[in-house]
């Protein structure tokens, strides 16, 4: 019930191709070389025109459907799926408002709550520093001791934060607002992460890209370890999309959290579904088998 719109966009093809064509027989007759031939061809043109105009009119209309459709029955497809799951969004970059629209639209009637939403911003390698006098008394503090801190510990601390986000500890408590630009809800234990990896485009290599690169890849090992679900998602026109960094991390993807399907991928996957859904190249398929999914 997903694929009318692609019908609906081969009908418009065909329907300005043989506009195109009419256009042509009007130009020729225009010049007074209309033969009865010529005549024949732009009846049968304008036929066709008609005809595909029809079949585009009919298939926006089955597009139309399918879409109320999907609106109508997925409150029934994932009715009290997520029931109690707490579950946070966490963006590695910088914050996309629709994207957590998207995701409010996804979690709602399923029972999941959206406990927390967090973004890291695209300075973490200058906000190290900060985060080492936070973490006095800890491994942690030698982030603070030196201009370009040690690759390895920095990605250890992500791994650290990236834990303690799901279940959190004392050290969380002090780092929050450091390692954080933006951090709204409660802090709490979480049964499922939502992560958008988004990194600033055009972002010039040196220490700071490095030092970024490595929290983020340390704060999903993190998560990963916790052995909670944890799902990437991006909006269809993400470009670049960052579907393979998810895949290459060993997480769920949701590539059209735009769309129903995509909302609906996303309850399935932060259930505990495996795979990369939606409608990008390289996806498993649409939609996970809800069959065999259980609340």
């Amino acid at each position: 019930m997903f694929d009318f719109r692609y019908h609906a966009l081969s009908l418009t093809a065909v329907f300005i191709a043989l506009a195109v064509g009419l256009l042509l027989g009007v130009a020729i007759g225009d010049s007074g070389l209309v033969s009865s031939a010529d005549r024949k061809l732009r009846a049968s043109l304008h036929r066709d025109v008609n005809a595909a105009k029809r079949r585009e009119q009919k298939a926006q209309a089955q597009l139309a459907d399918a879409d109320r459709f999907q609106r109508d029955v997925y409150p029934l497809l994932v009715a009290n799926q997520l029931s109690g799951l707490s579950i946070g969004l966490v963006f590695l970059g910088d914050p996309a408002k629709d994207i957590t629209g998207d995701v409010r639209d996804a979690l709602r009637d399923t029972g999941g709550e959206l406990r927390s939403v967090a973004t890291t911003g695209t300075s973490t390698g200058t906000k190290l520093a900060d985060a080492g006098k936070a973490a006095a008394g800890t491994r942690y503090a030698d982030l603070a001791a030196v201009p370009e801190p040690d690759l390895k510990l920095v990605r250890a601390f992500g791994f650290r934060m990236g834990a303690q986000y799901v279940n959190p500890g004392k050290l969380f408590g002090a780092e929050k607002d450091t390692i954080f630009d933006t951090f709204n809800g409660d802090v709490r234990r979480l049964d499922a992460v939502i992560v958008v990896y988004a990194p600033p485009v055009g972002e010039p290599k040196g220490g700071a890209q490095d030092a970024r690169e490595q929290w983020d890849q340390g704060f999903v090992e993190g998560l990963r370890k916790s052995r909670v679900p944890v799902v990437g998602v991006e909006e269809q026109n993400t470009d670049p999309s960052h579907i393979g960094w998810y895949k290459d991390r060993s997480i769920s993807s949701v590539d059209d959290i735009d769309e129903t399907a995509g909302h609906a991928s996303l309850v399935f996957t932060l259930q505990g579904k495996q795979g990369a859904y939606g409608r990008r190249d390289g996806a498993d398929s649409l939609l996970p088998d809800p069959v065999s999914a259980t609340p």
